[in-house]
């Protein structure tokens, strides 16, 4: 008996390393629930339930924590959608091909020499070569700009 009791122990380290090692290298908080589970089981073999109850602990344990605590963690570490090209609102440059919503044409330099495809805040505006611009927003692949002197 001592053998099995033994054996169900290793199982269940086993299967909360292995767990963890998913859950490090994806970090989607999608496999620490059940290694959460398995290491209450864990500790239920521990105590000397048997076996099928350890299942059962585990797959309560595991389902518990993963629809109570999974949405307040994932507000916690939720990745965020922005990225680095944020920074770029509120930064200067240069209309460098001439910016025209009829003519859907338009690039600004900004930073250090970035060539980037742009529109006119105004839609109704046309912006000429060499005009210094301002980036007030972000749409797609696209800034949109305004003159800098307006």
């Amino acid at each position: 008996m001592s053998e099995f009791i033994i054996s169900e122990l290793g199982l269940w380290l086993i299967i909360v390393v292995a767990l963890v090692v998913v859950e490090l290298s994806s970090f989607n908080l999608t496999a620490i629930w059940f290694a959460f589970g398995s290491l209450v089981a864990f500790f239920a073999s521990l105590l000397g339930v048997p076996f099928a109850g350890q299942i059962i602990i585990a797959i309560v344990f595991s389902a518990a924590s993963l629809l109570l605590l999974r949405p307040f963690t994932k507000r916690f570490f939720k990745p965020k959608a922005n990225t680095n090209v944020d920074r770029l609102i509120g930064t200067e440059g240069v209309v460098t091909v001439t910016i025209d919503a009829v003519q859907a044409t338009g690039q600004v330099k900004i930073g250090s020499g970035q060539i980037w495809s742009a529109k006119a805040a105004d839609v109704n505006m046309i912006i000429e070569e060499k005009t210094l611009i301002k980036v007030e927003a972000i749409e797609g692949v696209k800034l949109v700009v305004s003159p800098l002197n307006s």
